[in-house]
């Protein structure tokens, strides 16, 4: 789902309301929680998870196309930890997967391999 879809599903949710009012709210909505990351700020959303910025310290890596060493300079980069409540309901949905008979596995797996 992208955030054009995104702002879809909330219009179709909320038919008094535009989608392109929705559309706003929703570019809005991520444009704080950008800003408060580089602000070195935690986002907590209760029931779907936390965003915060993690720091990737300086390390060696080898170029795999020269095979020479390079050396990778330390950076900030976005780390997203799911809420208890959203861990638990996936967990529920890989249990009824699991338990759906032969074909629904069969089919999952067809699509699974098309991905």
């Amino acid at each position: 789902m992208v955030k054009k879809d995104l702002a879809q599903a909330v219009a179709r949710k909320c038919p008094n309301i535009t989608t392109s009012i929705v559309s706003k709210s929703v570019n809005e909505f991520f444009s704080v929680i950008a800003s408060s990351l580089q602000a070195g700020r935690r986002v907590e959303i209760r029931g779907l998870g936390s965003f915060s910025i993690r720091v990737r310290k300086k390390r060696k890596a080898i170029n795999p196309k020269t095979k020479l060493t390079v050396e990778v300079k330390e950076k900030a980069v976005p780390f997203f930890k799911p809420s208890q409540v959203l861990s638990d309901s996936l967990k529920k949905t890989e249990k009824k997967e699991k338990s759906s008979g032969f074909f629904h596995d069969v089919f999952r797996d067809i699509t699974r391999q098309r991905d």
